[in-house]
């Protein structure tokens, strides 16, 4: 997959929730390279999809945590999933 799939679930790579050492190390890479309009969108964005999440709920999560419409956080998410996918962080969600 090249890209990040609008109606899709992703989840975190379980991979990395089951090793401490690589989920410190994940934890560590989001945060020096959290790029978001947000501060801390990245990082935020993987702690949430420790459950299941599309894009749409990601945004209504994020939106009321920073107090702007989910319109206005979309594209950022997006771009944290990106990347969070490239990485192998997270994963689509068995649901999806």
């Amino acid at each position: 997959m090249t890209g990040i799939l609008s109606s899709a679930s992703y989840i975190q790579n379980r991979e990395i929730l089951y090793a401490q050492e690589s989920k410190e190390a994940a934890l560590q890479s989001i945060h020096r390279r959290d790029d978001g309009h947000l501060p801390g969108l990245a990082k935020r964005v993987w702690e949430l999809l420790e459950t299941p999440h599309t894009i749409a709920s990601l945004s209504r999560v994020v939106a009321t945590e920073y107090d702007v419409e989910p319109a206005e956080c979309t594209d950022d998410i997006k771009t944290s999933l990106t990347r969070l996918y490239r990485e192998e962080l997270i994963q689509l969600s068995p649901d999806t």
